[in-house]
């Protein structure tokens, strides 16, 4: 019986962090802009899915001449082909091509002339994967290569790749525009037994093995964190605010931007609602309107004139409330009120005097 793996899409691109990448201008007229990559390395690399990870560069195969040369793994972002793909001793698996004339491919010659640090990547589809248990050796491109470690001893490649992201060295990265939900099947082999090639006495300081990241707790935990978020933001908002809120949730604002906003959107209410208040200190006014025995009998003993209704003013916040917020009215009221009051009192004492 033949045991299989599956291998997500997105393990399959290959990321390598050292910058060797050329985009040249054309050497004779006519002739289109070339580009080189360093493609793998050959070297050991810690990798987001398999932890350490190996690739066997003479297990490479490639199916057709050229290679189709992307722009971050998009295949709708086409910015050339290779036409010579070779191994170095030295540098590891190296592409050759052409650039396109299309925007993509011109953006890309533009940006490396002007010196940008593009990355190479590829992707690898793996064919037959050698899992090394921990603790046991083996040796992959004159590497030594210590488990728990995967060997990628076949594979094929389907395209290399321009990437803006670095890395830190000898480390990959799975990120790309593509759907990541597609797998790869590959013939597994697990490796028994320590096995040696002394033909080439390099050797290499093994990355520390990177843990596989739990997809669904990570998921599980934004979705988490999320909810904390709409939750604290529909509490603090109150009902004239939910349309305010909602606004703030669909941003993105984090709990403290939307409680700030949203505490300025009260002020700016409250504001609206009693304009003649705003630039008034409130102090005395809020000891009054709790009740104070005392200040309410001063008032109510005080002869009618400006200086009582300016207290009755400060006060009593109802009294604000029913007036709007404007004093002069209220002030207003009060003289009119005080002349009626006067002109009745003298009318009556005249139609008393006139009847005698």
């Amino acid at each position: 019986m033949v045991d299989h793996i599956d291998i997500p899409a997105d393990a399959c691109r290959i990321r390598l962090a050292d910058d060797d990448l050329e985009v040249a201008e054309p050497t004779e007229e006519g002739r289109k802009p070339r580009f080189r990559m360093r493609v793998n390395s050959g070297i050991p690399m810690s990798h987001a899915y398999f932890g350490t990870l190996a690739v066997n560069l003479s297990g490479i195969e490639v199916q057709h001449r050229h290679v189709p040369a992307l722009l971050d793994h998009d295949p709708q972002r086409r910015v050339g082909y290779t036409t010579k793909l070779y191994v170095d001793d030295d540098e590891g698996l190296v592409a050759e091509g052409v650039m396109l004339s299309n925007d993509y491919a011109q953006q890309v010659r533009q940006d490396s002339l002007d010196g940008f640090p593009f990355q190479a990547s590829c992707y690898l589809v793996a064919d037959h994967v050698t899992q090394v248990p921990e603790g046991e050796q083996l040796s992959v491109n004159g590497h030594d290569v210590v488990g728990p470690a995967t060997v990628f001893d076949a594979s094929n490649l389907r395209e290399v790749t321009f990437t803006a992201l670095g890395q830190d060295p000898n480390t990959s990265s799975d990120a790309t525009l593509t759907d990541g939900g597609s797998t790869v099947r590959a013939t597994l082999s697990v490796f028994t037994g320590s096995k040696m090639n002394n033909e080439q006495d390099e050797t290499t300081p093994m990355p520390e093995p990177v843990a596989v990241v739990d997809q669904d707790a990570v998921r599980l935990e934004a979705q988490r964190v999320e909810s904390e978020r709409v939750s604290f933001i529909l509490e603090c908002a109150a009902d004239s605010q939910i349309s305010l809120a909602r606004q703030l949730i669909k941003e993105g604002a984090s709990t403290n931007e939307a409680a700030l906003t949203l505490a300025r959107d009260m002020r700016e209410r409250d504001q609206q609602r009693a304009p003649a208040t705003v630039a008034q200190p409130v102090v005395a006014p809020l000891a009054a309107a709790q009740g104070s025995v005392e200040d309410g009998e001063l008032i109510a003993s005080m002869p009618e004139g400006e200086d009582k209704w300016e207290r009755q003013w400060s006060g009593d916040v109802r009294l604000r409330d029913e007036f709007g917020g404007n004093k002069n009215v209220w002030l207003a009221f009060n003289r009119n009120k005080h002349k009626c009051a006067d002109f009745g009192s003298r009318r009556e004492f005249h139609n008393e005097g006139g009847s005698k």
